[in-house]
């Protein structure tokens, strides 16, 4: 695309990686590794075939990792990404062969797989237009409730074909996120600058907030697609913000736990979605304590509630500690821990397939579940050549990108590093504990291990240096393996 980036080009003509069916033959021989590797040098899945020994090698190593079969931690939900109204704009414009050759890619067999997928609920700042599902003032009975063109031609039929063309149907979860209330619901009657909803929890308006949420509920049952959860609204942080520019409900930490447990979670269980579950907070992790402190130690606000949602957001900032994540993780083992959204900035064409985006995302993806993160969901799946459409102008990244004609899409290195997760740490893994011994030229480099439900470990190795780096790894049911490893590369190394 221009200097130092690169993509993989898919058009009608030209299939790109061609099918990645490959992927799913991993031998299952005594003692063999299969290996899949991508790189800046341009690897894209690269499978190579290993085999561990008895003997100990004896010369230097930057990086010698022991796996600890006999200590387990938290299970996997899965990973995957938005069907945003963006999204389904973008796919609407190519052909009917390449729209099915993008969904098959990212949740078909012969794709990277995704088991979750995030959908808006109403209009987010990645629609063309604002927008709720109820825009009628003061319709307190939601009697004009309906879905809306956006929903039947850009997030529905997709994922139903996603559900269509997934082996694992069973494991495909949608959550489902609003951006904000309609709006007169709002203390400041507007979509987006902030606000809160009127009154106090218990009240007309956030009960009527909560039955919105149960008709979307409704309404997508009824067209064959059902969400396996809700967070109670996207980013409430930005209540207090009246500069705000797009849309957008607070909530504080106090009236979030009232709102689930005098209004959502009463009317969910009343109206036969007692089986949905609650993603509480979602939104950045300098703020996560506060609001996990105040509603899961509730145990009235708790009993509802399935886990924490965040976003990676403010990473480089220095509040953004992932060991607060890994304190949440063991005080409430019982409740799980998502990362929600997560998506890059955007300046030119030129910058799409910018390898250091690649590092951003899986160096963060592998140190979260170190902490105990069980998935991790991407922003919009897809966007246009200059990173949107959006009313409110937000330009992003995306895993996949469409070209001005249509006639082509483009797999960004964020494709593959959401793949290397995606693909092989499948849902209920169990992280497995490991020991890691590095010397200077090991470091820049993130591991993390998983025992599989078919019994199989998944080791996946960021290495972020500009050399390679020989590593030598120990299993004690199996012995010694040594793997020399590109530079700038990741490797998703399984066996039996």
């Amino acid at each position: 695309m221009g200097g130092d980036t690169q993509v993989c080009v898919c058009s009608e003509s030209d299939n790109c990686d061609g099918e990645l069916e490959y992927l799913n033959h991993i031998s299952k021989k005594h003692g063999r590794v299969t290996s899949f590797v991508t790189s800046k040098a341009g690897s894209r899945f690269a499978k190579h075939l290993h085999r561990f020994k008895r003997t100990k090698p004896v010369r230097h190593y930057n990086l010698e990792i022991n796996i600890d079969h006999n200590t387990k931690y938290h299970k996997i939900i899965g990973f995957g990404g938005a069907f945003s109204d963006s999204t389904g704009n973008q796919i609407s414009r190519l052909s009917h062969e390449l729209q099915e050759r993008l969904i098959k890619d990212y949740f078909g067999p012969d794709g990277i797989e995704y088991r979750l997928g995030r959908v808006t609920i109403g209009g987010s700042d990645f629609s063309t237009r604002m927008y709720s599902l109820d825009d009628h003032p003061n319709d307190e009975s939601l009697s004009t409730f309906a879905l809306q063109n956006e929903d039947y031609k850009y997030k529905i039929p997709f994922m139903r074909w996603a559900q269509k063309v997934s082996n694992h149907r069973d494991e495909l979860k949608f959550i489902g996120t609003a951006w904000s209330s309609p709006a007169w619901m709002k203390t400041n009657r507007q979509l987006n600058h902030g606000g809160f909803l009127r009154g106090r929890p218990g009240g007309k308006y956030y009960k009527a907030y909560a039955k919105y949420l149960v008709k979307f509920l409704q309404e997508y049952k009824k067209n064959d697609v059902p969400i396996w959860g809700l967070t109670v609204v996207n980013e409430p942080g930005f209540g207090k913000d009246t500069h705000f520019p797009y849309n957008c409900l607070g909530f504080t930490a106090k009236t979030q736990r009232d709102y689930i447990k005098l209004d959502l979670g009463p009317e969910l269980h009343n109206n036969g979605f007692g089986d949905v579950a609650i993603l509480h907070y979602d939104h950045n992790i300098d703020h996560v304590e506060d609001y996990v402190n105040t509603i899961l130690t509730d145990p009235e606000a708790a009993k509802y509630v399935t886990g924490t949602a965040y976003h990676w957001y403010e990473r480089h900032n220095h509040r953004y500690d992932r060991s607060i994540l890994g304190h949440i993780s063991k005080r409430f083992p019982d409740k799980i821990l998502l990362s929600t959204e997560g998506s890059l900035g955007y300046s030119r064409p030129s910058s799409l397939g910018d390898w250091h985006n690649f590092n951003e995302y899986a160096d963060d993806i592998v140190k979260v579940l170190n902490e105990g993160v069980q998935g991790w969901i991407d922003w919009n799946m897809v966007l246009d050549i200059n990173g949107g459409p959006s009313w409110v102008g937000t330009k992003l990244d995306a895993p996949i990108h469409i070209s001005d004609d249509a006639s082509e899409y483009y797999k960004l290195p964020l494709y593959y590093a959401m793949g290397h997760f995606s693909k092989f740490i499948v849902p209920k893994s169990v992280k497995t504990h490991i020991e890691v011994k590095r010397d200077g030229n090991g470091n820049k480099v993130e591991i993390v291990a998983f025992e599989r439900p078919d019994n199989s470990m998944v080791l996946t190795v960021l290495n972020k240096n500009n050399h390679k780096i020989r590593m030598k790894i120990h299993d004690p049911h199996r012995g010694y393996l040594v793997v020399h490893m590109a530079a700038n590369s990741m490797d998703s190394l399984i066996w039996y």
